[in-house]
């Protein structure tokens, strides 16, 4: 059985150029039709528009095959290239076959003439005369009609003459004389039981076995045996009777042929078998195309001579058919197809057209600008010199766009411009030199575009890409690329998924796409956006022998948590949207981080940082920085040189670092740290906290209640002045506030009182009339060694244009306290200044042991106050002025705050050794005096469930009690919230108390008998 197209031969029922040929197969069986010697006529060609097995879509292309019969004489055409698709088919040339015969001969010696028509005529036995139709009737000079006839000669020795016409003579069995006569004749020895030697043109003997010995005139091509044969074809064309011009036409048959179609214009089929087939020399003339098929079997096929030695040559179309075959195309602009197996392609000169079919094939362009596809099979294709087109095709492919190597091992390269495909598989691609366009397809590809500016587009598929020399332009596409630019100015685009990008020397423009990507800039002033996904990018070479020549390089991350280093050179760094990590290192680099929380690094240089949206991490590194968070709760560090820091707006933190820096909070509730250096601090709006740290700083909050943490030399410009200040009300959290405590406090107070006893001055009763005096210059600066103090501090507080007023400074504001907070009162855990009492402390009573505080109420008084209700005036009660080291400490008390007498003289006066006395009455006593030195006071009460008796300092004094009296110096807001949290208080004392007269005539006894308060 076999597969093929079916012919429509027409009304005449032969086989003409251009009889239509089916666009489906049909399966039939091969036989002998009638008279004809084989089932298979001979090879031809086929002008075929469709799609072969391979892919390759062809339009009009001339392909070659065998024309086979079946048992009732239809012909069919069987391609010797696998077809996918049919579109349309015609027969371009056919071996001369005519149905059943017209004529047959007897046994006997017969004289036979053909008409005027294509004629099949059978001498039959014995010695006949056979002559074809008269090319010169009115027929063919009329209508130009050029008859086919078959003549054959059956057995005996015949003389067959085709006369006018292509025809095909048989001899058959004897010694025949086959005279060709005009036109285009064929000599068929198919049937010959041995191998023939023939040649076509003159006049030649052929020893043809069981055919006999032929004598041949005009013969213009052969059927060869199924031997090998060898055929040779006549120099230069023939022409028809009519004008047209024809050409050898040899068909090689069964065996290992070797056919030589000498000069001229042939068609060549080696059939089957291991054939040599040789187009023939180029003449000069321009017209000798040669079209050589190989047919099945392991070929060597030559377009032109079969040294290749011709300058020149036609444009050939050679088809090498199944089986590995070896294709010289020669010179001229060919067109092959080495078809079926493992073939060995070499265009040699010319533009040529090269299709290396199904198998694993080698193919060189050679000299010439050459389209080649390689075809299904792992193919390895050389473009050769010239501006090649190469694809691959399926299969992994390796593919050149230079020349094959030679045997010193050098290769050729022209430098031309090739654009080189590998199609499916995974495919290794060389540009060469040229400015290349490398294309790998589907698959895994490796892609080298080598000198020139090279397109390099790795297509689907984990690739590996080089560009090499040259502004070369490369995209990644699907899969995990691998990309080099080389040196020069190259373009890469990584596309889809996670990719290794390395732009090497030149200024490179590198986009990593989708997908998270590595991406290294390599020398040169280098261009890189990350893309979407989560990128890592240095601005610099890799890390396995990376270099940096410090080029300025832009570097964005695009979408996603990015990487960025940007290496030696004054780089730009962007991180856009997404959690970022951005590292300038060395040089003067532009940093934003964009959106997202991103944490950046300046290095070395002189750095610009801008946080963008998010809470930000900022690192300025060494050099003189400048960072601005932006929106956000960022942190920002100057680090080493003399940096700019902006908060922006939100909570942010800044250090300044080592330098001299400025550090602007902005919006928010800021924390602001100088660090070493002179630095200038801006608080802005919010509640802020700033520390200068070490060296002279200069400290503005801004608006909002903000904290101040001053140093030796620090100034702070705007103490008290932002909106809604309150720093007499006992409340530190309303106010801006610095803590001097401290520097100024008992211990320190001792020492410098020291000095102005030394000095002749008078001393200071408070540390915070200590502060506040020396605040009256201006500046604070008591503490010094002259003062007899271990160093010497230094600092100054202005409210804007001018110093701050000594009275402004206040316990709430300063956390320097007067007296009261100061004073220390018996606990739990021993004794505890009353300003660090907490509700819930349990506080030491006389009678009921350890009780819980309640309520703790604060009220200061500034020196408006005090002038306006100098009733309110605390009394100070010196250092054992009411006993023996009692108190053990000078106390200063409000003026209804009641301190205990026991004493003989209370017992004679009021019938009991204890009572209370309020300080007020006590002034005569030598020692308890008004303080009139304090400018302002803080009074601090506490409440118990009872009235209580409490040690302060050592005496014993009475917790608030809630008389009119006592509570006016709490406050109005003080008395509302402790009359609604104790209703149920009794106004009963601890003690009996003495007011008025009363007690001012006990002070007096006591004061005249020179007796103690306290016994």
């Amino acid at each position: 059985m076999a597969v093929g197209y079916l012919v429509n031969l027409g009304t005449d029922n032969s086989a003409w150029t251009s009889d239509t040929i089916a666009t489906t197969t049909t399966t039939f069986t091969p036989a002998v039709s009638g008279p004809n010697p084989t089932a298979t006529i001979g090879a031809g060609t086929w002008t075929f528009t469709g799609t072969l097995a391979d892919g390759t879509v062809v339009t009009n292309q001339i392909m070659g095959g065998i024309f086979q019969t079946d048992s009732s004489g239809r012909l069919y055409f069987v391609p010797d290239n696998a077809v996918s698709s049919v579109t349309s088919a015609t027969v371009d040339t056919s071996p001369i076959y005519t149905g059943p015969p017209a004529i047959t001969g007897g046994t006997g010696a017969d004289s036979l003439a053909g008409t005027n028509n294509p004629n099949l005529i059978n001498g039959g036995a014995g010695n006949d005369t056979i002559t074809g139709a008269n090319a010169a009737t009115t027929n063919v000079v009329a209508g130009g009609v050029n008859d086919r006839d078959v003549l054959i000669g059956g057995d005996g020795n015949d003389s067959i003459h085709g006369q006018g016409g292509s025809d095909r003579l048989v001899g058959g069995a004897g010694n025949d004389f086959l005279n060709g006569g005009a036109g285009a004749d064929i000599a068929d020895y198919s049937g010959a039981s041995v191998a023939i030697n023939a040649t076509a043109g003159g006049t030649s003997t052929v020893v043809a076995g069981n055919q006999g010995t032929d004598t041949l005139s005009g013969i213009d091509g052969f059927i060869g045996s199924a031997f090998n044969d060898t055929l040779t074809g006549f120099d230069g064309d023939g022409t028809d009777p009519d004008g047209s011009r024809f050409y050898n036409y040899i068909d090689g048959g069964g065996g290992n042929d070797l056919i030589d179609g000498k000069t001229g214009s042939d068609y060549l089929f080696g059939g089957d078998g291991n054939d040599t087939v040789i187009g023939g020399i180029f003449d000069g003339t321009g017209s000798t195309d040669d079209q050589v098929f190989g047919g099945a079997g392991n070929d060597l096929l030559y377009g032109d001579d079969t040294l290749g030695t011709a300058s020149a040559g036609g444009a050939d179309l050679i088809d090498g058919g199944t089986g590995h075959d070896t294709i010289l195309a020669g010179g001229g602009n060919d067109t092959v197809f080495g078809g079926d197996g493992d073939d060995r392609i070499n265009g040699n000169a010319g533009d040529d057209l090269i299709h290396g079919n199904t198998g694993a094939d080698r193919i060189s362009g050679d000299a010439g600008n050459d389209t080649i596809f390689g075809g299904i099979g792992a193919d390895t294709i050389y473009g050769g010199n010239g501006g090649d087109t190469i694809d691959g095709g399926a299969d992994n492919d390796l593919i050149y766009g230079y020349g094959d190597f030679t045997g010193t091992g050098a290769g050729t390269d022209d430098g031309a411009a090739d654009s080189l495909s590998g199609g499916l598989g995974n495919d290794t691609i060389f540009g060469g030199g040229g400015n290349d366009t490398l294309r790998g397809g589907d698959g895994d590809d490796s892609l080298s575009g080598d000198a020139g500016d090279d397109l390099i587009d790795g297509g689907a598929g984990a690739d590996s890409m080089s560009g090499g020399l040259g502004a070369d332009s490369m995209l990644g596409g699907a899969g995990i690329d691998s990309m080099s630019g080389g040196d020069g100015n190259d373009t890469m685009d990584g596309g889809d998924d996670a990719d290794r990008m390395q732009g090497n020397a030149g200024n490179d423009f590198i986009l990593g796409g989708t997908g998270n990507d590595t991406i290294f800039g390599g020398d040169g002033a280098d261009t890189i956006d990350g893309g979407a996904d989560n990128d890592l990018i240095y601005g610099y070479g890799d890390n396995v022998g990376g270099t940096d020549d410090g080029a300025a390089d832009s570097l964005s991350g695009g979408l996603g948590n990015d990487t960025i280093f940007g290496g030696g050179g004054s780089d730009t760094l962007r991180g856009g949207d997404g959690d970022d990590s951005l590292s300038g290192d060395a040089g003067d680099d532009l940093i934003d981080g964009g959106t997202g929380a991103d944490s950046m690094s300046g290095g070395q240089g002189n750095d610009t940082l801008l946080g963008g949206d998010g809470n930000d991490t900022m690192d300025g590194g060494v050099g003189a920085d400048s960072l601005a968070g932006g929106a956000g709760q960022d942190s920002i560090s100057g680090g080493d040189g003399n940096d700019t820091l902006d908060g922006g707006n939100d909570n942010d933190f800044l250090s300044g670092g080592i330098g001299n820096d400025s550090l602007l909070g902005g919006a928010g509730n800021d924390i602001l740290l100088g660090g070493d250096g002179a630095d200038t601090m801006e608080g802005g709006t919010g509640n802020d906290l700033l520390d200068g740290g070490a060296g002279a700083d200069s400290q503005t909050g801004g608006e909002g209640f903000d904290t101040f943490i001053a140093g030796n030399g620090d100034t702070i410009t705007d103490f008290n002045t932002a909106t809604g200040q309150d720093f007499a009300d006992g409340n530190q959290a309303n106010n801006d506030f610095v803590d001097l405590g401290g520097h100024y406090n008992a211990a320190n107070l001792a020492t410098i009182n020291a000095a102005r006893r030394a000095a002749g001055l008078k001393e200071y009763a408070t540390a915070l009339g200590w502060m506040r005096g020396d605040q009256a210059d201006g500046v604070l600066n008591d503490i010094s060694t002259a003062n007899g103090f271990a160093e010497n501090f230094s600092m100054t507080i202005r409210s804007g244009a001018g110093a701050t007023a000594p009275s402004d400074l206040t316990f709430d504001n300063t956390n320097v306290v007067c007296f009261s907070g100061e004073t220390l009162i018996e606990t739990a855990e021993g004794p505890v200044r009353a300003d660090a009492l907490k509700v819930g402390d349990r506080v030491r009573t006389r009678d009921a042991g350890l009780q819980p505080v309640r309520w703790i109420g604060r009220r200061h008084l500034d020196a408006e106050m005090l002038a306006a209700n100098p009733n309110l005036r605390p009394i100070r009660i010196a250092a054992g002025s009411l006993g023996a080291n009692t108190p053990s400490s000078d106390l200063v008390v409000s003026p209804q705050h009641r301190v205990l007498i026991r004493s003989k003289i209370a017992a004679r006066m009021f019938g009991t050794t204890e009572v209370l006395v309020a300080a007020k009455q006590l002034l005569l006593l030598d020692g308890i005096d008004i303080a009139e030195d304090l400018i302002d006071v803080t009074y601090v009460h506490f409440l118990f469930d009872a009235h209580q008796i409490v040690y302060s300092n050592g005496a014993e004094t009475e917790s608030l009690h809630t008389g009119d009296e006592a509570l006016k110096s709490v406050g109005a807001a003080s008395r509302v919230e402790i009359l609604a949290l104790f209703p149920e208080l009794q106004a009963g004392p601890a003690r009996p108390l003495v007011a008025g007269r009363q007690a001012r005539k006990l002070a007096d006894r006591h004061q005249s008998n020179r007796r103690p308060l306290v016994m």
